[in-house]
């Protein structure tokens, strides 16, 4: 952001909107955290159906 002043100058609003993206997006470690938790919910989700017993096929 070496040129934020003279952006700030020029371009306030393309300056403004820049920002907000950056700040907006989610930190490096929340990202993990939120991936470990999906990955956790998804094994057991996946365990879940294992354990089901299979319906038996009508006919």
């Amino acid at each position: 952001m070496a040129f934020a002043l003279l952006l700030s100058q020029t371009h306030p609003d393309g300056l403004a909107d820049f920002a907000l993206n950056h700040f907006r997006r989610e930190l490096p470690e929340d990202h993990h955290r939120r991936m470990m938790e999906e990955d956790r919910r998804r094994a057991a989700y996946r365990e879940e159906l294992r354990r089901r017993p299979e319906e038996a096929s009508a006919g």
